[in-house]
């Protein structure tokens, strides 16, 4: 029984339908699950329960996409991902700070723009 743990994990955005791909690969014998946590404040809970796209890569191998959709203001707050199986949960060594920047108003629309940036370790 082992977990390697995350083993890659990075971000994509795509400026024209303004989101942002947050992609994490676990290994391990079990294959683990990528679980998704969002941290606001002091607050960690699970997430999301939708809004994921999981591929199974191979045997011992699983990638978890997570789309964010940067005009969601719910979507604020510190995002990790960790891989788990029966044998350990190990976290990433990567969050990415989901933050608000500022609000723009396109005709009666207010569109709220995130700051998405990775930081290397759990703070």
């Amino acid at each position: 029984c082992t977990n390697s743990g995350i083993i890659d994990s990075y971000r994509t955005d795509n400026d024209t339908n303004f989101s942002t791909l947050i992609i994490c690969t676990a290994s391990g014998n079990p294959r683990p699950s990528v679980v998704w946590t969002k941290c606001l404040f002091s607050h960690c809970t699970p997430y999301p329960f939708h809004g994921q796209h999981v591929e199974i890569v191979n045997q011992t191998t699983v990638t978890s996409t997570l789309k964010l959709n940067r005009t969601d203001r719910h979507q604020m707050g510190k995002i990790s991902c960790q891989s788990v199986n029966k044998c350990q949960i190990i976290p990433s060594n990567t969050i990415w700070n989901v933050n608000e920047v500022f609000p723009a108003t396109t005709g009666s629309d207010t569109l709220y723009f995130k700051m998405i940036s990775t930081l290397d370790a759990y703070e």
